[in-house]
């Protein structure tokens, strides 16, 4: 088997572009051979005629341009522009070919514009390229390795004439290093299903697994490939495949909302309280479902007598993931199934807590309608407000206090809700707060105070309302030293300059930092 030499490339570019009516382009959704080969005469022809009338080198690349766009304009198929370099650059090939189409092609050929040429050359022109590869210089042989990378790649874009070529001339349907997504697998992947089943036919193995990514049905089940995972079933794909430390094809289905999968996969027998195991804990389909904001799915599985209260290793219930995720409709609907929605997360936050986080009032005003407690703790003792303050969410902080939330209650180690606030720049959290009564010099369990976080993360303006607001710009930490410091080990040179200028020690900024500090004040600098 010869693959295409340079002269090739050049012939079938250019034999492609101005032959009887083949496109300088392709269609984004071709499976298959998209044109006809024309007559070599005709091919001929029509090269000759651009030559007669050519003017200078410009003249062919501005016909390709008229072509290009021609065709695009009266297909509706989208082209790829990459071809149109600066036309200051075009040249002349002078390399000829044995072939009398070559002859003509290479001549016309922009030479500086080869790379460019090639880029936009149509996918799926195989006959073109068996045609024209017949009187061509045989020059380079491929070997298995090649052949096997190249059917990986034919089956990920379903292009299944290119697979059955690469098959016929040795390429392994099974081909893959250990643990890597063998060609069935990629065509499974983007749904290609007649790549799917002529690789079955030839002997793919429909039950390997990529490590980390599951069988075929499992990669196809999620991204919502309906047929290609019933085809796979009705040949033997197992429907509860777990590869190690990934997702059975029922879960992939439900995380991704598919659900005539979900329901196609529990009909053929899907276990749906078989979660995964490894980084993500413990997670069932209906976890998935509810983590994604399914609800569809969610009820479907909970009907189907999935457990709704299925946690994972850290104890995160579907109600939690559906709160973290500001799910409302789930929540409801969760909720309404009596589940317990001051749920602690071992170590982490109740669902109150995480939806508080991530600034979702509307599921945390649910949640404390449905008698959820506003003062719950984690296991660091973090509240729902100290949750909202350091995410900056002001509405969800407001309606927390209102409702009874303590502004003041500490977590273990990481301090108050205003010095959560603080350490993330949210100056109107930080004001509101104060307003509230917050307390400004409430250290953390390492004894750094708010003003201390605000230098951390360099947030000028939330280190001068504190300031402003009686904070101590020389309250130290354990083992850390002063804001000044904090704000000089961060390259906030603007908060050091600040404080500089108002109370803090120039020795606590330390030796490693002080002289560049100096030398920035000394400048001005507003960094």
């Amino acid at each position: 088997m010869y693959l295409w030499n340079k002269k090739a490339k050049y012939m079938v570019i250019y034999y492609m572009a101005l032959g009887n009516n083949l496109p300088f382009a392709h269609s984004t959704s071709a499976t298959t051979d998209s044109a006809q080969v024309p007559s070599q005469d005709a091919g001929i022809s029509s090269v000759r005629g651009v030559k007669k009338n050519r003017f200078s080198p410009l003249h062919d690349y501005d016909f390709l341009v008229k072509r290009q766009k021609k065709y695009r304009k009266e297909t509706g198929f989208s082209t790829d522009d990459s071809f149109m370099m600066p036309r200051s650059g075009i040249g002349y090939s002078r390399e000829i070919s044995p072939s009398p189409e070559a002859v003509e092609a290479v001549r016309l050929l922009p030479e500086d514009g080869i790379k460019q040429f090639i880029r936009a050359a149509a996918n799926g022109i195989l006959c073109l390229i068996k045609t024209l590869l017949k009187p061509c210089v045989p020059v380079v042989k491929a070997g298995p390795t090649d052949f096997n990378t190249r059917i990986r790649v034919a089956a990920e874009k379903g292009y299944l004439n290119r697979v059955k070529y690469l098959k016929e001339q040795g390429a392994d349907v099974n081909a893959g290093t250990t643990g890597s997504e063998t060609p069935i697998w990629w065509a499974a992947e983007y749904g290609h299903l007649e790549v799917v089943k002529y690789l079955k036919e030839q002997g793919a193995d429909i039950n390997t697994g990529a490590t980390g990514y599951g069988t075929p049905i499992c990669t196809a089940a999620a991204n919502g490939h309906f047929g290609v995972v019933k085809y796979l079933k009705e040949q033997g794909a197992d429907v509860n495949a777990n590869a190690t430390g990934f997702d059975t094809p029922i879960r992939e289905a439900a995380a991704n909302g598919h659900f005539g999968v979900v329901k196609y996969l529990k009909e053929q027998g899907a276990d749906m309280n078989t979660g995964v195991t490894g980084i993500r804990g413990y997670e069932t389909p209906i976890y998935g479902a509810a983590k994604g904001g399914h609800l569809e799915v969610v009820k479907y599985l909970k009907e189907q007598g999935a457990d709704v209260n299925a946690g994972t290793t850290g104890y995160r219930t579907p109600i939690w993931v559906a709160a973290e995720g500001g799910y409302l409709e789930v929540v409801k609907y969760l909720k309404e199934q009596d589940v317990d929605v001051d749920a602690n997360a071992r170590g982490r936050y109740t669902p109150m807590c995480a939806a508080a986080t991530g600034g979702y009032l509307e599921v945390v005003k649910y949640l404390k309608e449905q008698g959820a407690d506003v003062e719950a703790r984690t296991k660091g003792k973090g509240t729902p407000i100290y949750g909202a303050a350091i995410g900056g969410h002001l509405k969800v902080v407001k309606y927390l206090k209102k409702k009874g939330a303590d502004v003041n209650a500490g977590t273990t180690g990481k301090g108050t809700p205003i010095y959560g606030a603080a350490i993330g720049g949210h100056l109107e959290v930080v004001k509101y707060l104060k307003e509230q009564g917050a307390d400004v010099e409430a250290r953390t369990k390492g004894d750094g105070t708010p003003i201390y976080g605000a230098a951390i993360g360099g947030h000028l303006e939330v280190v001068k309302y504190l300031k402003k607001k009686g904070a101590d710009v020389n309250a130290g930490t354990t083992g850390r030293g002063a804001p000044i410091r904090a704000a000089a080990e961060g390259g906030h040179f603007g908060v050091v300059k600040y404080l500089l200028n108002n109370g803090g020690k120039e020795s606590d900024i330390g030796e490693l930092h002080k002289n560049y500090a100096k030398w920035l004040v000394l400048h001005n600098s507003q960094l």
